[in-house]
């Protein structure tokens, strides 16, 4: 092969020998059979020849096989070939390219001969190890005939750190394991020795690492034990491995330290559970992560001798701050009854730091007893009646709040079984307050209580909830907050009969608020109809359609049962999946979607906004958003039927509705409609031209605004949607990676018209200024 300067060349070459040829090991059989003829007297002329034109027939197409096979071939070979491939790779070498210069080397490798010894030198001792590993990297293999037949003298004169990546590539790559064994033994360097052991461990050479442990002294072995991998070391081998680790113990300044060793002993076989204690007892702090993982190891091992004395240790540890580590609490055993008591105390009546408070959770909760729910809900009861009463200094809020993570912390049925026996006798609201702060206080990602506490004791919880809702709404005895947190309760507790109870407090939370703060509940109502369960919960949802306060959440509601959520893809999210759109298409709907369920859901919803509509003729402005917001999600349900009539709702004028009209679009796409481009444009192009309008410095108006154009691909007429995105583009100044997302919208079009797009997007440095 004539060596050019063409880097693109060197790069094909490049794959071309990554993908190696199925013919090249025949060849290398061949290679081996001349060398064996070569010498033999009778036959070496005629094997010389052959290996001659063989090597000349590899050389012009891959001058790496050519070179391999002559070293495979023999020295007579090479003594033939070596002027004319020696001077091919120095050659190449010279180009001054990186791929040519690679694939050079490798050549230079394979033929394993010194004749490259002043090339590969340099390279194999450079102080940039990088330079170094690419070099050996380079080929196959190394063979340490390339620096010559006194290789050890050569390596011996590298300095250090050459001299141990020598050792990696001769043992850990090349299998070289008498030369490791060398190395290991009389290298002067305790780097390039551990580095030895080390390769021969990775190669699981036993019989080498055995002669080396026993050609060392008990001061050698010390100093290379760590690199010794003791799941390969022969059992012969392990006690007096244990007894150098325990002399590394007591060379240890530290308590960590020691723990440390120790813990590498067991490794050998070493039994430490009792030293451990000794070792964790004089432990102090501060201990950083790495330490407090070192100690986790160490409870381990003691905990099956002595689970009590671990447990008493690290709850002294966590609470005097040396520890706080959640993955220990395994460890911890229910605390006595007056330690319990001292430390509830505390969260009583201290406002202690983030780490104490945590600490003490943890202690608390690990093996709670019904009896510790119980003066923990009493003290957050008490607590609480002093709230009500008027007295709301900042440390009462904080303490209550530190109450509250041990009872939530508690095993539910565990909470709720400490709990029970003081809700008995006369009812008291602030105590009712407190079960509902429990339960009812939660993230909108928590899940249904009914299945983690006996049925006995759900019916009990039930009951008090339910009787205590119908004192409180008789009375009028609620505040918003607190009648929201009651729905939620009943919702995770309660059975499908109880979707009344919820209906009532629903009714009681559209009534005009006594108050005038802006905060509604209506989301967590919805929500607790949803955790309940109940047959009727859609014709719920339905009704409340109606409400204009509770309509968009029911709505999104009627949505999550049609169509499970799914976080990791969701139907109406903040980002697009493109191949989605073509899956759609096909007919393939999302897994848990009930198309049943979902015509009916989008059909009462079609319903809603066109009495919305009606209801607002005078003044269409007044609803349009919410009606936008409400098409969106017949788009997600039903959005191959009602494409027209989605259309024509998020066509319709409106102020700041740039998110409706293209998060309606995208979910009409996503649903399987065909779209054509007029109709998308009807919809899009007012939000397109307000953002330009506004200005693209904020980025939230520029990724708003590819999030329409990266649509327009996906209509009947992707060319001309093309067009109108180029259009958009010349109009304000962009950097290339800010289309990132259109350029994948792109790839996923199915369309010819985004290749000369594409290739005209990468050819541009940056657009024409806006206006201009």
């Amino acid at each position: 092969m004539a060596a050019g300067n063409d880097e693109a060349a060197g790069k094909a070459f490049a794959a071309s020998y990554i993908n190696k040829p199925m013919w090249e090991e025949p060849l290398r059989m061949v290679a081996e059979e001349i060398s064996v003829a070569t010498e033999d007297a009778s036959t070496r002329a005629t094997a010389l020849n052959e290996g001659i034109r063989l090597i000349k027939l590899a050389l012009p197409v891959d001058p790496i096989l050519a070179a391999d096979l002559a070293r495979l071939a023999g020295p007579m070979i090479w003594t033939a070939m070596r002027n004319q491939i020696g001077a091919m790779l120095r050659d190449w070498f010279s180009i001054d390219d990186p791929h040519h210069r690679q694939l050079a080397l490798a050549a230079m490798l394979a033929t394993g001969s010194d004749d490259f010894a002043d090339i590969l030198v340099p390279l194999l001792t450079a102080e940039d190890r990088q330079v170094r590993i690419r070099t050996y990297q380079a080929g196959e293999a190394f063979y340490p005939a390339s620096l010559g037949a006194n290789w050890r003298s050569v390596v011996a004169g590298w300095h250090e750190d050459a001299r141990a990546d020598f050792v990696f590539e001769v043992t850990h790559r090349a299998l070289m394991a008498d030369v490791a064994q060398d190395f290991a033994l009389n290298d002067p360097s305790i780097k390039v020795r551990e580095q030895a052991i080390q390769e021969l461990s990775w190669i699981w050479a036993t019989d080498a690492l055995e002669r080396i442990a026993n050609n060392l002294d008990d001061a050698a072995l010390d100093t290379l034990l760590p690199a010794f991998f003791p799941e390969v070391l022969p059992e012969t081998l392990r006690p007096r491995f244990i007894a150098a680790n325990r002399r590394l113990v007591a060379r240890e300044a530290t308590p960590l330290g020691r723990i440390q060793r120790l813990l590498r002993g067991v490794e050998f076989g070493d039994t430490v559970a009792m030293d451990l204690i000794t070792e964790l007892t004089a432990l102090s702090s501060p201990v950083d992560q790495q330490a407090q993982y070192a100690i986790g190891e160490a409870l381990k091992i003691v905990k099956p001798h002595t689970a009590a004395w671990v447990s008493d240790w690290l709850t002294a540890k966590l609470l005097d701050g040396t520890l706080w580590v959640e993955y220990l609490e395994p460890f911890l055993l229910p605390v006595s009854k007056k330690k319990a008591t001292d430390l509830i105390h505390k969260l009583a009546t201290r406002e202690l730091e983030y780490r104490e408070a945590s600490a003490t959770r943890m202690i608390l909760s690990a093996g709670a007893t019904p009896e510790l729910a119980t003066q923990v809900f009493d003290k957050w009861c008490h607590l609480q009646h002093a709230v009500s009463a008027g007295d709301t200094p900042r440390l009462m809020w904080k303490c209550i709040d530190q109450l509250r993570g041990i009872l939530r912390s508690i095993l539910v049925d565990v909470a709720v079984a400490g709990i029970m026996p003081s809700l008995q006798g006369d009812f008291d609201s602030d105590k009712f307050r407190v079960v509902t702060d429990i339960f009812g206080s939660v993230n909108a990602d928590a899940e249904e209580l009914r299945s983690e506490m006996s049925e006995t004791l759900r019916q009990s919880l039930r009951h008090y909830l339910k009787e205590g809702i119908a004192k409180l709404l008789g009375e009028d005895l609620f505040d918003d907050s607190n009648r929201s947190e009651a729905a939620i309760s009943l919702g995770r507790i309660g059975d499908a009969e109880d979707l009344a109870d919820l209906q009532r407090m629903i009714d009681a939370d559209i009534k005009p608020p006594r108050g005038s703060g802006s905060i509604t509940y209506s989301n967590w109502y919805v929500r607790a109809v949803l955790w309940l369960d109940a047959p009727d919960t859609d014709a719920t949802l339905i009704a409340l359609l109606r409400q204009e306060k509770y309509q968009s959440d029911a709505a999104r509601g009627l949505l999550q049962l049609a169509v499970p959520p799914n976080p990791e893809k969701p139907l109406a999210g903040n980002t697009t999946n493109f191949e989605a759109i073509w899956t759609a298409r096909a007919g393939v709907q999302p897994p848990g979607f009930d198309p049943t369920r979902a015509k009916r859901y989008a059909e009462a919803i079609k319903q809603r906004i066109a009495e919305l509509k009606k209801e607002n003729e005078a003044n269409p402005q007044a609803f349009t958003g919410r009606i936008k917001d409400l098409a969106v999600l017949v788009a997600v349900l039903d959005g191959r039927d009602s494409a027209d009539f989605v259309i024509n709702t998020l066509a319709l004028p409106g102020q700041w509705d740039a998110y409706a009209r293209m998060r309606g679009i995208r979910a009409l796409l996503m649903s399987g409609a065909t779209l054509t481009l007029d109709c998308m444009l009807s919809v899009l192009d007012p939000a397109i031209e307000h953002m330009l309008s506004q200005g693209l410095y904020e980025d939230r108006n520029l990724w708003l605004l590819v999030d329409c154009l990266e649509l327009l691909p996906f209509s009947d007429d992707p060319a001309r949607a093309i067009a109108r995105i180029e259009e958009v583009m010349t109009k304000y100044t962009y950097w290339p990676y800010q289309f990132r997302d259109l350029v994948t919208a792109m790839g996923h079009t199915r369309s010819d018209a985004a290749v000369p797009f594409l290739i005209r997007l990468a050819r541009r440095r940056r657009c024409a200024e806006y206006g201009r």
